[in-house]
């Protein structure tokens, strides 16, 4: 139809075809040959906290992951329809703008992110983040990352691609980390085209008085 944008599409065990849109989500049954379209809205099935989805992907267990514009994750119940799980900052997720998803052969979750490569870790209920800092090209992920039957992962970057495998990135520990989110001066955000994780100083003149650092709590790989 004219105005749909169709951004991500997946299949689940039994072959039913979920498509993310930029109006809603899009479910197509092939054995009944039917089409149920859901929408952001107070309904009980498939309550979305948006229409506008980026990204899509189903986990080992069967389970939804929708990646929003600006709404973070929700994880849902691909036959009951029923909330599962939602992911925002506040639960560790390092942005709200998920670009991308993909599952692993261990059932983890990978978000391409405008800040990095989140990870959620299903052992340890937490998400982990890859940077600049730990050897991308870029923080950025406008690009897709694949997920392969022997456990490897490929990711896309610039002019070329970082494969690697599931068991050497994700942590096995349960080590949290502060991360800086915010940098204000004077009460406004610190703006200087560079992120606050990255931020290593402040030239700051005498009419500073005050300067405030937000952190949240992730588990980074070092």
């Amino acid at each position: 139809a004219k105005g749909i944008e169709f951004l991500s599409l997946r299949t689940d065990e039994q072959c039913n075809a979920w498509m993310a849109t930029n109006i809603g989500l899009i479910h197509f049954d092939p054995a009944s040959r039917q089409v149920n379209y859901y929408h952001a809205s107070k309904q009980t099935v498939f309550p979305l906290a948006s229409s506008s989805i980026k990204s899509i992907s189903i986990d080992k267990e069967n389970n939804i992951w929708l990646g929003y514009f600006n709404e973070g994750i929700q994880v849902f119940n691909s036959t009951t329809g029923k909330l599962i799980q939602s992911f925002g900052t506040k639960e560790g997720l390092p942005s709200i703008e998920i670009n991308y998803l993909a599952t692993d052969t261990m059932n983890n979750m990978y978000a391409c992110l405008h800040n990095g490569l989140a990870i959620y870790n299903t052992a340890n209920n937490n998400w982990q983040i890859i940077d600049v800092l730990n050897g991308l090209d870029r923080d950025y992920l406008d690009r897709p990352v694949f997920s392969f039957s022997n456990g490897k992962m490929l990711l896309s970057q610039n002019n070329s691609f970082i494969v690697f495998s599931t068991k050497d990135i994700i942590s096995k520990n349960d080590n949290n980390f502060l991360h800086r989110t915010a940098v204000k001066v004077n009460g406004k955000e610190w703006e200087d085209g560079v992120l606050p994780e990255h931020l290593l100083e402040i030239n700051a003149g005498p009419d500073v008085h005050d300067i405030q650092i937000e952190f949240s709590v992730f588990n980074h790989l070092l």
